[in-house]
């Protein structure tokens, strides 16, 4: 779907799903909030890659170094549905690359040829707090950040 110099980004496939699994369980060292339950994650890795719903990004020599997978769903409000990550994660040698970058240019291309919003948790609870005067709230009542969403733009807003 996208390439950068190193970098491919393809639809997952059933091939992919081991390395998937071990790319994930290394996110989920770094940034769980929640214990990790093998079946449960093997299941949503496997039903993304079914639906059609997980990118990869490989390496020239064809080694997985990241990925992002969705989920169409609807908002708490409303029957309109959006596309919204199930995981979306680099390679730790990988980072401050092109494989973020490249992921985030093949999931905005692939939410455009659904016709469908696209929103993008970013996940990190080692995050420093935002300084921001709404954060106070947040702060009293002893929430921690663990990211913030992000909305993908639509058609040609991503030009600039």
């Amino acid at each position: 779907m996208s390439a950068l110099d190193h970098v491919d980004v393809r639809l997952a496939t059933k091939d992919d799903t081991k390395a998937l699994f071990v790319l994930l369980s290394e996110m989920h060292k770094e940034m769980a909030i929640a214990p990790l339950h093998i079946e449960k994650a093997a299941l949503s890795i496997a039903e993304g890659i079914e639906n059609g719903e997980v990118l990869v990004a490989l390496d020239a020599k064809g080694k997985l170094i990241g990925t992002i997978g969705v989920i169409e769903t609807s908002w708490w409000y409303s029957d309109e549905t959006h596309l919204s990550d199930r995981f979306f994660f680099t390679a730790r040698s990988e980072r401050g690359d092109e494989v973020g970058k490249a992921l985030l240019e093949a999931v905005t291309m692939f939410s455009e040829s659904r016709n469908l919003p696209l929103i993008i948790t970013v996940t990190n609870p080692k995050r420093a707090r935002p300084g921001r005067h709404w954060q106070r709230t947040f702060d009293a009542a002893l929430f921690i950040p663990a990211g913030y969403g992000l909305l993908a733009p639509k058609g040609n807003d991503h030009v600039r």
